[in-house]
Order: C-alpha cells, then sequence, then structure tokens
C-alpha cells in the first residue's frame, strides 16, 4: 500500500511514511498497526492476528484513506475529480484491490497504483 502513495502529488507534503506493527497479543490478543509521517502525524487501528495478508493489505488502506481524508483533508486516491469519487480499497478473490466507485472495476492490486 505505501508503495501506492509515492505517485501522488497530494501526498508529499506528508514526507516520508512509515507503518509500525505493534505485537500486542498478550493483552489485546491483536496486533496494533500505525502510520506515521515525517511531519509529526499518525493514525493506528487494531487487527486480529488471524487475518491473511490480502484482507490486511486492504484493511490498512482503507485505514491510510480514512486518515488522509478525514484527519489531513487529502483525498487519495481519486478515481474522479468531477464528481469527487475515490477509488474503494476491496477484497476480490482473495487478492486487495482498488475498485472503482461507479461501476465496480477492479483498477489494480493495491501497492499497483503507480505502475
Amino acid at each position: 500500500m505505501g508503495r501506492d502513495t509515492r505517485c501522488y502529488e497530494e501526498l508529499r507534503w506528508l514526507g516520508e511514511m512509515s507503518w509500525l506493527v505493534f505485537d500486542e497479543t498478550k493483552i489485546y490478543g491483536s496486533w496494533s498497526i500505525g502510520l506515521e509521517t515525517e511531519h509529526g502525524g499518525s493514525h493506528g487501528f487494531g487487527t486480529p492476528v488471524d487475518v491473511d495478508l490480502a484482507t490486511l493489505t486492504a484493511r490498512i488502506a482503507e485505514a491510510a484513506q480514512d486518515w488522509f481524508t478525514g484527519y489531513e483533508h487529502t483525498f487519495w486516491p481519486v478515481a474522479s475529480r468531477n464528481p469527487l469519487r475515490l477509488l474503494k480499497p476491496q477484497l476480490r478473490n482473495g487478492r486487495a484491490v482498488w475498485v472503482s466507485p461507479g461501476d465496480g472495476t477492479v483498477m489494480c492490486s493495491i501497492g499497483d497504483l503507480c505502475k
């Protein structure tokens, strides 16, 4: 998912971004996943440890999209500007993908937006 942010000019002001994973299975029975940015922004969420990689990837993409839109006022990734529509992260046939909100077409795998 991090690769998908690199080609979007709207996100460059955030600087370097890093994902952190904390093993909190002994306390909460889950992992905590956090995103930190160079300018001090951060966002995190918990997820059960028994999810597969594709599901986790789609959840991370959704959490990042929610944070960018809700807290940083940056719309990403944009499917269309008029009307404004964002691609949606989904799980399709065991793959984490970006989907067009209009017709549900799979645009690409999460991680391949900038290709």
